[in-house]
């Protein structure tokens, strides 16, 4: 029985959400490549991967994913995910804040076979460090300026 490109992709996402770590190494090739756009955080491998995302669950153990469309073809899976979580956890030099956060992404999910080969993640990751209080919330340049009282031109 064949597995849709979909099928896996989503089940990638539950397999994080579960902290189910064994199914979710099932969803990558051995030599999968994981490209997060949003931070610069690259990670070759399935095993790279895996410490990568578990890592995630440190930092945000309640950590999830919600995919709301997916669109596949080529063997190409492309989802539209909202990540949800509180950063209970530290991340990297920063302690934990307690702050949730829902972050908007897209996956691009590239597939050998019945496996996710290669994976593009892409957020706001600006949006991200300001909902975890990680850096100070800021206006935009044009809502400083004095007497400006509309978008950029």
């Amino acid at each position: 029985m064949t597995v849709s490109p979909v099928d896996v992709a989503r089940a990638h996402i539950e397999a994080f959400n579960d902290d189910d770590w064994e199914r979710f190494a099932r969803t990558l090739t051995t030599d999968a490549i994981y490209d997060e756009v949003g931070t610069s955080r690259r990670a070759e491998g399935r095993e790279a991967i895996l410490a990568l995302f578990k890592s995630k669950k440190v930092t945000t153990p309640d950590g999830a994913g919600t995919v709301s469309s997916a669109f596949a073809a080529d063997g190409v899976v492309v989802l539209e995910v909202t990540w949800t979580g509180t950063m209970t956890g530290a991340w990297q030099e920063a302690t934990a804040t307690g702050r949730s956060r829902s972050t908007r992404a897209a996956l691009i999910l590239r597939f050998t076979g019945e496996e996710i080969s290669e994976a593009f993640h892409y957020f706001d990751s600006l949006a991200l460090l300001r909902e975890l209080g990680l850096i100070a919330e800021t206006p935009p340049p044009w809502e400083s300026r004095a007497g400006a009282s509309s978008g950029p031109a």
